[in-house]
């Protein structure tokens, strides 16, 4: 049982780690451009951001006893 509540927790890290990723590459990059800002990319990358952090802490929640 220990083995599958670390596996759940290092999952749910990586959840968290691709949220920072989806924020990193939509919303900063938006930013970063020359080009005017595509306000749809930076909504969709906060919906990701979003998305992925409650995923893991969902599973990072579940495997509590």
């Amino acid at each position: 049982m220990k083995k599958i509540n670390d596996l759940r927790r290092i999952l749910s890290e990586k959840f968290f780690d691709a949220g920072n990723l989806a924020l990193a590459a939509l919303v900063f990059g938006s930013f970063l451009t020359e080009k005017t800002i595509r306000w749809s990319i930076v909504v969709i990358g906060l919906v990701f951001c979003i998305l992925f952090y409650l995923l893991g802490i969902w599973l990072y929640a579940g495997g509590e006893d």
